[in-house]
C-alpha cells in the first residue's frame, strides 16, 4: 500500500495505524512531498515500512517498491537521516539501517565503533565478543563493501547514514 502523509480527510499516520490494526501483514510505503522530520517520524512510528519523498527521482521510488515487495524496509536518505538523528532506542533505528544496507544490527554497531577509532580489543569489551570475532566482523564488512581500509568503512558509513560527520 502506498499512502501520503497529507490527505484531505485524515492524516496518513492514522490510516497506517488502522490498516496495520486490521491487516498487520500489509507492507506500507509513505510517498509524500512532506520531508519534514515531524512528518517522517509520525509515519515511521505509525508503522510504515518505507518512506520516499516525492522530490526523489523515479529510480528511488522504484527501488523502494522493489524492497517492500521483497519484504524489506526502505527509507530514502533524507527520511532515514531524520529518523536516525532522533533520540530513539537503538533497536528501532537500527531496523532502518539494516534494511537499507543489508547488514545486521551487530554489524552496524561494529561499523559505528570502528568509525569512532575503537580498537578490536575495545570493541570486543563493549559488545561482549572475542577480539578475534570482532576482527572477523571487520574483515567481512570490509569485503562486502569493497573497503581496503578503515577510511573505506567510514566513507560507507557516512554515505549510508550510519554515522554523521559530527560523530567523527
Amino acid at each position: 500500500m502506498i499512502v501520503d502523509h497529507v490527505l484531505p480527510d485524515r492524516s496518513g499516520d492514522a490510516i497506517v495505524k488502522e490498516v496495520k490494526y486490521h491487516c498487520p501483514r500489509t507492507r506500507i510505503m509513505a510517498y509524500s512531498f512532506n520531508g519534514y522530520p515531524a512528518a517522517v517520524l509520525k509515519m515511521f512510528e505509525a508503522g510504515v515500512h518505507g518512506y520516499v519523498i516525492k522530490s526523489e527521482d523515479d529510480t528511488e521510488f522504484s527501488r523502494a517498491v522493489e524492497f517492500l515487495l521483497e519484504g524489506k524496509d526502505y527509507f530514502c536518505k533524507e527520511a532515514r537521516n531524520h529518523i536516525i538523528h532522533r533520540v530513539f532506542p537503538e533497536e528501532q533505528h537500527s531496523r532502518l539501517i539494516v534494511a537499507n544496507t543489508g547488514f545486521s544490527a551487530r554489524e552496524i554497531e561494529i561499523i559505528r565503533l570502528v568509525c569512532q577509532q575503537k580498537t578490536a580489543r575495545e570493541i570486543s569489551e563493549m559488545v561482549y565478543l572475542s577480539e578475534r570475532t570482532v576482527e572477523q566482523y571487520r574483515s567481512n564488512i570490509s569485503k562486502r563493501i569493497g573497503a581496503r581500509n578503515v577510511a573505506g568503512i567510514i566513507r560507507f558509513a557516512l554515505q549510508n547514514g550510519i554515522i554523521d560527520l559530527r560523530d567523527l
